[in-house]
């Protein structure tokens, strides 16, 4: 598929990239290259990688760094699909952000769950999905 071919291409062309940098020398700029693709969003287009990135915001309760990476990856990637995906990506977001619900309900903190509608309320409560979910 198109996007295990980015996947491949993007590794290619990280290793191309060190080999060049370790060639000429410029061991700092490797130094850089590596720390950058450490902490790189795209997580090298692995989904995989990518979920467990979204698993880890959502284990730890953080609401703004899910949502921050969610917004990344709709801009990134789910903006650039045919509108026929559209009614999908939105079912996988409000999926998400109840898992994050779920998640903090599941570890007792109902701190987090306060925080979770009182940040998202503006958001979800017109949404018809949602209305069972604010008698929470």
């Amino acid at each position: 598929t198109f996007t295990q071919a980015m996947a491949a291409a993007t590794r290619f062309l990280d290793d191309a990239v060190r080999e060049y940098l370790l060639f000429r020398g410029f061991t700092n700029a490797l130094k850089a290259f590596e720390a950058d693709l450490r902490v790189d969003k795209d997580k090298g287009l692995k989904v995989d990688k990518i979920v467990q990135q979204l698993f880890l915001y959502m284990s730890s309760h953080d609401l703004q760094n899910t949502r921050d990476f969610w917004m990344y990856l709709n801009r990134r990637f789910f903006s650039r699909l045919s509108q026929t995906f559209a009614g999908a990506v939105r079912k996988l977001e409000n999926c998400l952000y109840r898992l994050f619900l779920v998640q903090c309900l599941q570890d007792n903190r109902q701190d987090k769950v306060v925080e979770f509608f009182e940040r998202m309320a503006m958001e979800l409560q017109s949404q018809q999905e949602w209305k069972d979910w604010f008698g929470m």
